[in-house]
């Protein structure tokens, strides 16, 4: 396609889907924060090293959000946040990427891409491929970026009635999962901060999650990653998590989030926190090992 006509189409698509911000600041700081942990406590393999020589002395967590300060002045980002399953019913929504996923435009073929990227490392553009990279890894994570084209991921399933701290209490459901349930929680529990936070997660990695960690990595990027099964696994979760209410119902617009809803769902959205910064170490250490 001519730049000209790509260059209109990604602006269309800017005006027929706007996505939020994606795990919100938090959640992606989060998942930035528990890998640069994870990769101080391992740094035998030099990938710690690696991250402060690429990024100039910054930290994954750091550069976590930078994806999302750009999707305006390069609208051709917008599409790789996300995986907007195009067929779903109430028994079956399966991610299928030669339809949802067309020339790998969509969050696992960014994850898929950032990391070959990453591997190359081509000095000109590694800043940037590792900064989409941390990005694009919690993207795929929070489970609504990776749900029903029919509502584009909980956006318009709108208002959704529920109390955020210092925010306000009318949202899309998407919003809720992105950064409503996580500031809440923080601020309830750990003074607003990050830090104190993802210490609480990386102190599950090694205790309520640790007989399951080796099993949420990925064996190789020589290729490719595990992107697409990860976007599977956070369409299953949106099933059988976002999209019901405490009943097992449907959740639909005017909603108002129960005490209960809010609970189970802060400890399945901690996992896939934790499942991120697990998954994000991982591919980078696994980059470390092909140089």
């Amino acid at each position: 396609m001519p730049p000209a006509f790509r260059n209109l189409a990604l602006l269309v698509l800017t005006f027929l889907f706007v996505p939020a911000h994606s795990w919100g600041h938090a959640g992606h700081e989060i998942v930035g924060y528990i890998a640069d942990q994870l990769l101080d406590e391992s740094d035998e393999s030099g990938a710690s090293s690696f991250v402060n020589e690429v990024l100039s002395n910054s930290t994954l967590q750091d550069v976590a959000n930078w994806a999302d300060t750009i999707t305006k002045t390069e609208p051709w980002s917008l599409p790789l946040h996300f995986i907007n399953v195009q067929v779903c019913d109430d028994d079956s929504c399966v991610f299928v990427p030669s339809r949802d996923c067309h020339g790998n435009t969509c969050v696992s073929g960014a994850v898929n891409n950032y990391t070959q990227r990453t591997l190359a490392q081509h000095s000109e553009t590694l800043f940037d491929d590792l900064k989409f990279l941390t990005h694009f890894v919690g993207d795929i994570h929070q489970p609504l970026h990776c749900a029903k084209d029919a509502d584009k991921g909980g956006n318009t399933i709108k208002p959704i009635y529920y109390d955020v701290t210092d925010q306000g209490s009318e949202f899309s459901l998407h919003q809720i999962w992105d950064f409503g349930i996580i500031e809440n929680v923080m601020a309830e529990e750990y003074n607003g901060d990050v830090t104190t936070y993802g210490d609480y997660l990386l102190s599950l990695i090694q205790t309520d999650f640790s007989d399951e960690v080796e099993d949420w990595k990925c064996d190789t990027v020589s290729e490719s990653t595990c992107a697409e099964s990860w976007g599977q696994e956070s369409v299953d979760t949106a099933m059988k998590y976002a999209y019901l209410d405490m009943q097992g119902n449907e959740i639909e617009s005017e909603y108002e989030v129960e005490e209960d809803y809010a609970k189970t769902n802060r400890n399945v959205i901690e996992k896939r926190l934790a499942m991120g910064g697990v998954r994000l170490a991982n591919i980078i250490e696994l980059i470390i090992s092909k140089k």
